[in-house]
């Protein structure tokens, strides 16, 4: 089932308050099935555990910069080419994301850049906190 899910996948969760995304790679060598996560915040970093009971696919990491108590813990099945599941929110609800095979990116000679995008507007107006009661 591992060589089913191997590669990076994008991914969107349906949370209380709105959908975020996210992403997900999976390896598969020789049998043991390893994998990387990036949540709505944090950097890429390994998951603790992967495996499958039966035809539903499981993993679990470490909370990074996420208000977790405990684990990050994700449970899916594959649907269609897709990996549809559920996951723990911050507040202990169970919420669904879905995930689809990631599109290859491959290295190209020559690339022409535009101009710069301003994604600051000087007073930070058209940004948002995530947490704006503080952390």
């Amino acid at each position: 089932m591992g060589f089913m899910i191997s590669g990076r996948w994008d991914v969107t969760v349906q949370g209380l308050r709105r959908e975020y995304a996210s992403w997900f790679e999976f390896t598969d060598e020789g049998g043991t099935i390893t994998g990387s996560f990036v949540g709505i915040e944090g950097s890429v970093r390994p998951m603790a555990e992967v495996g499958f009971e039966g035809d539903e696919l499981f993993f679990r990491l470490p909370p990074q910069y996420e208000k977790h108590e405990g684990d990050l813990v994700f449970r899916g099945r594959l649907v269609d080419g897709r990996i549809e599941g559920e996951t723990i929110d911050e507040d202990g609800n169970w919420i669904r994301f879905s995930a689809v095979p990631a599109p290859s990116l491959s290295y190209k000679d020559g690339v022409e850049w535009g101009e710069p995008v301003n994604l600051i507007q000087g007073d930070l107006d058209n940004w948002e906190l995530r947490y704006p009661e503080g952390t």
